[in-house]
């Protein structure tokens, strides 16, 4: 079997990917070629990036993204139950929150609100298909 051979088989199992300095990069589950279990990136450092779980190479459960000092950037919660909507929650380096958002179909819908790092409120609103809607 020749490599271009190995090219067209369907991935499955895990795949790895490095840095050129040997430290992992990326770890990514397929099943049939398809997403299918973890995906996890890392920094060159070594820390964590981002972990998300798919099924059937669609987004499941909670998907996190990291700083590279290791905490929370971000956290979004993918919602099968009401709409199939993802609910995201986006935080300062400090670990304050920063942004807190629902999205459908790729754009933000419904209430967000976003805080100054001190964790104050910033601004409250209402978004349909990604564009402002009322007050």
């Amino acid at each position: 079997m020749g490599i271009f051979d190995w090219f067209k088989r369907k991935k499955n199992g895990i795949h790895k990917w490095h840095y050129q300095n040997g430290q992992l990069s990326q770890e990514i589950s397929y099943k049939d070629d398809k997403f299918d279990g973890a995906f996890k990136t890392y920094y060159e450092n070594g820390q964590l990036k981002s972990e998300t779980n798919f099924e059937n190479d669609k987004f499941v459960g909670v998907s996190k993204e990291y700083y590279e000092n290791g905490k929370l950037k971000k956290e979004s919660i993918q919602d099968y139950k009401e709409d199939g909507g993802v609910y995201n929650k986006q935080y300062y380096e400090n670990g304050q929150l920063r942004k807190e958002s629902n999205w459908k179909d790729g754009n933000e819908d419904g209430l967000i609100k976003e805080y100054f790092e001190s964790g104050v409120l910033e601004i409250q609103g209402n978004m349909k298909d990604g564009e402002k809607n009322g007050l």
